[in-house]
């Protein structure tokens, strides 16, 4: 999902189908997935569920319901929410530096920000529509 103006960007980085959020809603088209990953909390497992397989994952990275429908789905069995995934990081980023070298990792950086303007950047990144990272440069 993204707005219409990333998708050739979504499409270059792997995506097999881009749906617009803007113009296409994925609950309805009648697909089930194995996996919906909300990276930015604009969805929710009620609106969800309906689109993923009998063993599918709702993947969610914010918002404290999750932790309680994590356990509740858990429990019941079928469609389960997951939460609070993290890393060994020195093994993952061993992992992504190997990626980037690789060249099977592509990162996407939208605009840079010297560190006098952070207050900028997060105002930039909180406008939600950003193509990528935003990074602010600690040293020139």
């Amino acid at each position: 999902m993204c707005s219409g103006r990333n998708a050739e960007l979504v499409r270059s980085l792997g995506a097999d189908d881009v749906f617009d959020y803007t113009r296409t809603d994925f609950t309805k088209n009648g697909r089930r997935y194995d996996i919906v990953f909300d990276t930015v909390g604009r969805s929710s497992f009620g609106a969800c569920r309906g689109s993923l397989t009998g063993t599918g994952r709702y993947l969610a990275t914010t918002g404290p319901v999750n932790y309680v429908l994590a356990t509740w789905t858990a429990a019941r069995g079928g469609p389960r929410v997951v939460t609070g995934m993290s890393v060994e990081k020195n093994a993952a980023l061993a992992v992504v530096r190997d990626l980037v070298e690789a060249g099977r990792l592509r990162v996407v950086i939208d605009r840079r920000y010297p560190l006098a303007e952070a207050v900028d950047a997060h105002r930039y990144v909180e406008q939600g529509h950003k193509s990528g990272n935003v990074v602010i440069a600690v040293r020139d």
